[in-house]
């Protein structure tokens, strides 16, 4: 990427422009009397990113290279399984935490649903029970109602013989 010079600067943009970078940057475009001394700010704060981006980079790189190195001795590789041995110890012990946490978070969920369970058994036998009740009352009903009609079929009966009975003894009265 090639450096941008006062010169482009200026020529590419306005004094506005060139303030709203100078903010993005935490300048602040009040400290600036001309545009040539904005853009020079802009480029210089731009450099020093840019220098600060690099020596990271180099740090990185060396801290990478160094920790190749130790890796490579017998102290290193010592040391390295310690820091994974405590980084493990570390992920067992929050993996025991939550083991834990979700069989309490289980059981209580396990109790709950056994009270619904045993609320929904008590509820369904009482609804049985009503039922059962129920089906009682209309079968003794339906009984009633039978011996009822049978008493009705049997006066009927007797009530049809009885003129029966009239009706001839009406005829041979008429007939002789």
């Amino acid at each position: 990427m090639a450096e941008e010079t006062v010169e482009e600067l200026l020529k590419s943009y306005t004094r506005r422009e060139l303030d709203g970078m100078a903010e993005a940057l935490g300048l602040s475009s009040t400290d600036y009397p001309s545009k040539r001394s904005i853009a020079e700010a802009i480029l210089g704060v731009k450099k020093e990113q840019r220098e600060r981006e690099r020596m990271e980079r180099e740090r990185e790189a060396l801290e990478k290279e160094l920790r190749k190195k130790m890796a490579e001795t017998v102290k290193g590789k010592v040391a390295a399984i310690k820091a994974t041995a405590e980084k493990m110890q570390k992920s067992v012990k929050e993996l025991q935490v939550g083991i834990k946490k979700q069989t309490e978070e289980n059981e209580e969920a396990v109790a709950k649903f056994q009270a619904g369970v045993k609320e929904q058994i008590n509820e369904n036998r009482e609804a049985v029970t009503a039922i059962r009740s129920a089906v009682q009352d209309l079968v003794n009903k339906i009984q009633a109602f039978t011996k009822e009609l049978q008493s009705r079929v049997a006066a009927l009966q007797a009530s049809i013989r009885e003129q029966a009975n009239e009706n001839q003894a009406y005829i041979k009265a008429f007939y002789g």
